[in-house]
This record gives structure tokens, C-alpha cells and sequence, in this order.
């Protein structure tokens, strides 16, 4: 029996179509509230750090699709979320890929913010680097390791956001002169009671371009692309 939880591999999806639509996702879903960072969060990145957050991005999208391609992975990304709980996995990638199906939650979804509360306990519990550093330790960093470190605390803030009565230690702010690479989503001003538009990165930013070639618009294309049954209405 495969153990596999990519939902190509398990075939949800063909490559090509996860492709196209994880594009869509950075170019019409993420802008709306700027959360995940493409520079770090590349389909090849994701789909092998984490199926649950690739399957969680592919549901997101899939929404413009007819039904049948969106329900197959939602059910598939909700069974992923009950395996992260059960084995308190605590990799961001999947305190992001619960952010995201709660904030493109489905409307008869009753669970309200209790996933974000799981969402918290698991980044409290992640053992990031919450301690303050001198300005030598971050100018030593390369740009990707500055994001990644950009990201904890962008996440811890999200969380924050959300639901203020949480207590989630956010790792230390990086000041100015820390920023060797100048990086344009800066969020050395960021506070716990800014509002979620102000924790976005800056525009263009979060449509970087994801150096997959792709320039395929989605009604160009024939439906059974994106897998079999998957037709478009009449």
C-alpha cells in the first residue's frame, strides 16, 4: 500500500495542473493578504517539504474550477490536517497550511478559529529562535536564511492577528541595520496590533515571478487537464 501523501502522485492532480494552478494561487489568491512569501515558497520548495501545505494551495485554487477537482483535494488536505494534529508536527509549512484553510474556509465551515488555536500551539512549540542577536549573527545570514527568519515571525504575528487572546512568542524583531539584503518585505516595524493588511509583503513582492514557465491561462484550457471527470459547465 502506498504511503505517499502527494495528491499528484496520489493522482488528484497531474504535475502540470498543480503547476498551473499553485501560479494561480501566487498571482490571484496570495495577493489579497500577502502571506506567503514565493522567494521561499516555490513549488518544488513546497511539494517537497510539505504535501499538506502543496494540497492545501491547490484546494485555494481549485475553487474556480468546477466542483469535482476542489472537493477531491479539500478532502484530502483535511485528512493531512488530522495527521498533523495527531503527530503535533511542527514545521511552518504547516502552521501556514492551516493559516490557509482558515482564512479560505468554506462557508458551512463550524470549526470557527479552533484551528488556529492548534495553529499557535504548534509554532509556540516549534523551537525557532526566539532570542535576540547581535547585528553580526543576522548580517551573516544568507538571503533565504533572513526569510526564513522573516517568516517565523511573520506566521507568529498572522497567528496573533487572528485571534488576540492567544500567547505566542514571536521571534525577535531585526532591526534596520540587520538587513544586509535590503529585502523588500521588511518586517522590522511589524507589532502584534497591526492590522493583517500591514503584515502582507510589499506589492509585486508576493507575485514574484515562480520561474516555472508558465504562461498558460487557465480558460484557455481544456478541463480534462486537471484530471479525469473534471469538465466545464455548460
Amino acid at each position: 500500500m502506498s504511503t505517499t501523501q502527494d495528491p499528484i502522485e496520489l493522482g488528484l492532480i497531474s504535475e502540470r495542473a498543480a503547476q498551473v494552478l499553485y501560479e494561480t494561487f501566487f498571482r490571484h489568491f496570495n495577493p489579497t493578504v500577502g502571506l506567503l512569501d514565493p522567494s521561499i515558497y516555490t513549488f518544488q520548495h513546497t511539494r517537497t517539504q510539505s504535501s499538506f501545505l502543496l494540497t492545501v494551495i491547490l484546494t485555494v485554487s481549485s475553487r474556480i474550477l468546477p466542483p469535482g477537482l476542489y472537493e477531491s483535494l479539500r478532502d484530502h488536505a483535511e485528512s493531512l490536517l488530522g495527521g498533523a494534529l495527531v503527530s503535533c508536527d511542527t514545521k511552518i509549512e504547516t502552521v501556514w497550511a492551516i493559516v490557509c484553510m482558515y482564512h479560505w474556509k468554506d462557508a458551512d465551515d463550524t470549526r470557527g478559529d479552533m484551528p488556529i488555536g492548534f495553529a499557535a500551539r504548534l509554532a509556540a512549540s516549534a523551537g525557532w529562535d526566539f532570542a535576540g542577536r547581535d547585528v553580526e549573527h543576522w548580517r551573516n545570514m544568507t538571503e533565504i536564511e533572513l526569510r526564513q527568519r522573516m517568516d517565523q515571525r511573520r506566521v507568529c504575528l498572522v497567528l496573533a492577528r487572528i485571534d488576540p487572546r492567544l500567547y505566542i512568542p514571536t521571534p525577535a524583531l531585526l532591526q534596520e541595520d540587520m538587513n544586509p539584503y535590503d529585502l523588500s518585505n521588511d518586517i522590522s516595524t511589524l507589532s502584534g496590533f497591526l492590522d493583517i493588511g500591514d503584515l502582507t509583503l510589499d506589492e509585486g513582492d508576493y507575485t514574484a515571478p515562480l520561474n516555472m514557465d508558465s504562461n498558460v491561462e487557465l480558460e484557455a484550457l481544456d478541463y480534462d487537464f486537471f484530471g479525469p471527470g473534471i469538465t466545464k459547465p455548460a
